[in-house]
């Protein structure tokens, strides 16, 4: 079965500080891609910027990220671009 996403707004290169993280305006969905040949790590962070949850996204890989609107993400490299989508409809 395919699964559609609909892109909420323009793709954003990843902030790569927590200092900088975004809330990706707030959505609760993220997609994230890395459009790099290298595996690199995002980063979930609570409002206050402590760490709350990481993982790994690899090379030429997209992810979606559930998230709470408040929850800011960066990644280790700005290759990983990030926009909000709609919930898969399919």
């Amino acid at each position: 079965m395919v699964q559609f996403y609909r892109p909420l707004q323009a793709e954003i290169a990843s902030p790569t500080l927590a200092s900088a993280a975004s809330t990706v305006s707030d959505t609760k969905l993220v997609r994230a891609v890395n459009g790099t040949t290298t595996a690199h790590k995002v980063f979930l962070i609570s409002p206050t910027l402590d760490d709350s949850a990481t993982m790994t996204i690899a090379g030429g890989d997209t992810v979606l990220i559930p998230k709470e609107a408040t929850t800011k993400v960066y990644a280790a490299n700005a290759g990983v671009l990030l926009t909000s989508v709609t919930h898969p409809r399919g």
